[in-house]
């Protein structure tokens, strides 16, 4: 009976420890399972990341090169703005030249037309002058003409006054 008892302990123990060992291997198998889904998880999760990773290499690199090119054109825009701050400077320097000179051409112009009409008048007074003159001229000389046939005729009466013996007072 103590054998009976005795084996049918051991079974029950064998039973047991079969359910625990059967409890183990569906413990090993979830844990086996959950596992695979976490390495798997990690695995997608690695894949991600590396993605992720490539993503903010590739996205660094578009920033340097867009910054060197942004470099590039705020040198080209300083260097076209020294120039056009040159030219600009070069066209002020013309403009102003060319003010001058048109201001001088206008002053030189002007002094042309004030000789002209100086001129005009100069002539026009000297062509007044100058008639006056011819007038002047001729009465001057109807003038000796007269006054030479007024001399012949007091030349004559004195003459003729000294003839008769007559005297003159002056």
């Amino acid at each position: 009976a103590d054998l009976v008892v005795h084996q049918q302990r051991k079974e029950a123990k064998l039973k047991q420890d079969r359910a625990k060992e059967e409890s183990a291997k569906q413990a090993a198998d979830i844990a086996a399972k959950e596992a695979a889904a976490l390495r798997s998880e990690v695995d997608s999760q690695k894949k991600e990341l590396q993605e992720m990773n490539d993503k903010f290499n590739k996205l660094q690199k578009q920033l340097k090169e867009v910054k060197d090119k942004n470099k590039q054109r705020a040198e080209r825009d300083n260097l076209a703005e020294v120039k056009l701050q040159i030219e600009t400077s070069e066209i002020e320097s013309q403009i102003k030249s060319e003010t001058t000179k048109l201001a001088d051409d206008e002053r030189k112009h002007q002094q042309k037309l004030e000789d002209a009409a100086f001129s005009s008048q100069k002539k026009s007074i000297l062509s007044e002058l100058q008639s006056s003159l011819k007038t002047w001229t001729r009465k001057t000389v109807d003038m000796d003409a007269n006054n030479n046939e007024v001399d012949e005729r007091l030349d004559r009466i004195l003459g003729i006054l000294r003839a008769n013996n007559i005297e003159v007072p002056f």
